[in-house]
């Protein structure tokens, strides 16, 4: 199914909202949800998979306040996940991951069409990117 997130306090998406397609309707027989404690997904074991013509509107964030604490505690299971890093490669994407991961944010994923909720949302996600690289520099 296409699931399209909404903004807290929004009742559509905004213009032009991204979406993407995936798999919350099925038989427990052919899929289950994979192992991963980081991302929610359902593994079909290579079966066909029908979608349904409408979107499915999305309310994964409450407040701003609520997306701060999905991010951090996101970053922290990451970071328990991930395997080190190179310290070089680390240090420069320090520098450079907070406005390559605003661009991507703020214009790729079009949190412009958002106003000033679709920019907040987009400083906080790429905060957030930013400091999953500070804690992986740091350990």
């Amino acid at each position: 199914m296409k699931v399209t997130p909404i903004y807290p306090n929004w009742k559509k998406p905004r213009l032009f909202s991204a979406s993407h397609q995936c798999v919350r309707l099925y038989n427990k027989k052919i899929g289950r949800f994979s192992n991963s404690a980081i991302h929610d997904s359902v593994e079909t074991n290579n079966s066909k998979v029908f979608y349904l013509k409408n979107h499915i509107y999305h309310n994964s964030v409450r407040s701003f306040r609520h997306l701060i604490e999905k991010e951090r505690d996101y970053i922290f299971l990451q970071s328990k996940n991930l395997k080190n890093k190179n310290k070089i490669i680390l240090f420069f994407r320090i520098i450079s991951e907070f406005p390559l991961a605003f661009i991507k944010y703020y214009i790729i994923r079009r949190h412009f069409t958002g106003a000033i909720t679709g920019l907040l949302t987009a400083l906080i996600l790429a905060y957030f990117r930013w400091k999953r690289v500070i804690f992986l520099f740091k350990s």
